[in-house]
């Protein structure tokens, strides 16, 4: 396989998969809603808004309230940061590849300055996608500590000790 084979299939294949970055959406960082990421939090929460849940922490409902609003801004401001990651890095890999392929156009196919593009590409595709990896393990640390947060404060309270917390949150992809 020579070295213009190579980066033609490399460019292909980090291509491919800039491109099918929106089809697995749902795998992604940023996918699932504040309920979905936090599911109990998100349900003592609503309870602790209509002045229900368990009847000890009732008390300190204020603090409650406040501890649910915190996860809940650390929350939005992290699946607002990683998305808007995603779709810059989406928007720039789409000019990478329509500035390569505006190189490559016709009978230029097998010349150096399309090489030239073609592996210009390739680096420019895979430097994007080592940000998008940096951009959900950023949204994901960004969650857990909010979580962790979030269950530490609930949990000191008067009645928040027997409340079971919501699990890790692990990553779905990179």
């Amino acid at each position: 396989m020579t070295l213009r084979t190579r980066t033609g299939a490399i460019s292909l294949a980090i291509s491919a998969s800039m491109l099918a970055m929106p089809a697995l959406a749902s795998a992604h960082a940023g996918s699932k809603s504040f309920a979905e990421t936090y599911p109990v939090a998100s349900r003592l929460c609503a309870n602790i808004e209509r002045g229900s849940g368990p009847k000890r922490l009732r008390a300190s409902a204020a603090q409650v309230t406040a501890d649910c609003s915190a996860l809940r801004l650390s929350f939005n401001t992290a699946h607002t940061t990683v998305l808007a990651a995603r779709l810059r890095i989406a928007r720039t890999a789409a000019a990478d590849r329509t500035a390569a392929a505006l190189e490559c156009a016709g009978a230029l196919t097998h010349k150096p300055s399309c090489t030239k593009a073609r592996t210009k590409e390739t680096l420019e595709l895979q430097h994007l996608l080592a940000q998008r990896k940096s951009a959900n393990h950023a949204y994901y640390r960004a969650a857990e500590s909010a979580r962790v947060t979030f269950w530490n404060a609930i949990q000191a309270l008067p009645g928040g000790k027997g409340i079971a917390p919501d699990k890790p949150i692990k990553p779905l992809s990179d």
